[in-house]
């Protein structure tokens, strides 16, 4: 018997429709094989159609998947817990699972939402979210992945905002959501009626969480994403304002760093030496190099000898505590 389609000079096997023919094998891509030995035998092979060469393959595995689909998708089961706030001041706010190194995310994540509120930069305060058990691993900082990971989401809360905003608008200015449009944060009807997203934030507010679909803005749309913009936190950065980690002033704790230190007897000589450096609190080994604690507001004076803590500083509210070794 011959199945529908199956060429002459080829055989069927069951209902797969696995066919071997004199020509080579066949379009399908499953393809099994009988194998000569003294009792049945059978082999299959998942999408290989010619003979193996060897040559470097085109497509590797990383190709197909990699750490930052990985990443991804461990994001995917919390990425609805994360939201977009519409401010009375008309701004809109987002605290980000991340961490901002200095790779610009906060600035990325901004032109995002503001292309999708229709918002200017300049009126979306990305901030960075304390840490949120709930989040489990829609909170990680690497491999590149944040963009990969948050893009969508974000955009989805940010049009989900935008939706709010426009029912709100149409109720207020007595017309249709169809008929209003959008700039920088105002929304007009036909006849010169207008509200901000200040002025609509209170009236957009759900009392129950419901579920909500939206249609995003095409890409061919965009008007901010894809286009050079300014830090957003550049000029904090330059005029001293924008805050660090150790700047952070936590009661009762010390700024700390390691120093690489040599094994052996030498090492407690040079334990000794930073336990006699001026603000110096405590010396401990770590696993690899000491730990040195020193208080704060304490300013030693700057000088290097070889093999000796060059500089433990301290300049008013910016504590940078240094334990480096000469050459």
């Amino acid at each position: 018997m011959r199945l529908a389609g199956q060429p002459k000079g080829s055989r069927a096997f069951g209902s797969m429709g696995i066919a071997h023919s004199s020509k080579g094998i066949s379009r399908r891509r499953f393809v099994g094989y009988l194998i000569a030995a003294p009792t049945l035998v059978a082999a299959a092979e998942l999408g290989l159609a010619e003979q193996a060469k060897a040559v470097v393959p085109t497509k590797q595995a990383v190709d197909l998947y990699d750490l930052s689909d990985l990443l991804t998708d461990a994001t995917r089961p919390t990425a609805n817990l994360i939201s977009i706030t519409i401010n009375s001041d008309g701004t809109a706010s987002f605290a980000m699972p991340r961490a901002e190194v200095g790779q610009g995310i906060t600035t990325a994540v901004a032109m995002t939402i503001a292309e999708e509120l229709d918002l200017p930069v300049s009126k979306v305060n990305v901030t960075l979210a304390d840490a949120r058990p709930e989040l489990v691993w829609n909170q990680i900082t690497g491999g590149s992945n944040t963009m990969h990971s948050i893009f969508t989401p974000v955009r989805v809360a940010a049009a989900i905002a935008r939706g709010a905003l426009l029912e709100a608008a149409a109720l207020q200015l007595g017309s249709t959501v169809t008929q209003l449009t959008v700039k920088d944060g105002v929304i007009s009807a036909p006849g010169g009626k207008s509200a901000t997203y200040g002025e609509l934030s209170a009236k957009a507010a759900a009392s129950d969480t419901t579920s909500v679909q939206v249609q995003l803005k095409s890409r061919s749309d965009f008007q901010v994403v894809g286009t050079a913009q300014k830090r957003v936190d550049a000029l904090d950065i330059v005029t001293g304002r924008k805050r660090f980690a150790m700047e952070l002033n936590v009661a009762n704790a010390m700024p700390t760093t390691t120093a690489p230190m040599a094994p052996h007897a030498k090492s407690r000589g040079r334990a000794r030496t930073m336990r006699s450096r001026a603000g110096a609190r405590r010396v401990g080994p770590v696993v690899v190099g000491m730990a040195l604690g020193a208080s704060p507001h304490v300013v030693a004076p700057a000088r290097r000898a070889s093999r000796r803590p060059a500089r433990i500083a301290s300049r008013s509210r910016l504590i940078s505590i240094r334990a480096t070794w000469a050459s």
